[in-house]
């Protein structure tokens, strides 16, 4: 999780966060998911520019991939896609998943 400081009063929008009250169950989440795939995991809470920091840290730990949520958020130049997981797909040295955040519901064979 990383959570980027708000911006500068100028009238422009905050980024989006995730709120600290939610980033210890959603850790417990993936960490369980993680344990029951028998998939090593790392989580890591951050400050900072989402995007830079990702990019930092897919870097600094050699990660071999990485996962992002999907964010459905009015104006985004392409639907589910925000514009922190646009300019990481964009820029990561590494492939990215990009996978439905909680609740949501994109359809699909099925449902």
């Amino acid at each position: 999780m990383v959570h980027e400081p708000p911006a500068e009063p100028s009238g422009a929008a905050l980024p989006a966060q995730v709120p600290r009250s939610r980033v210890g169950p959603v850790f417990a989440h993936l960490s369980a998911l993680a344990e029951r795939a028998a998939v090593p995991l790392t989580t890591e809470e951050a400050n900072g520019a989402v995007t830079r920091v990702v990019l930092d840290r897919i870097e600094a730990v050699g990660a071999e991939f990485v996962v992002v949520a999907a964010a459905d958020r009015p104006g985004s130049a392409i639907p589910h896609l925000g514009s922190h997981t646009l300019r990481i797909l964009e820029f990561s040295p590494v492939p990215v998943l990009v996978v439905p955040s909680g609740g949501e519901h994109h359809g699909g064979a099925g449902t």
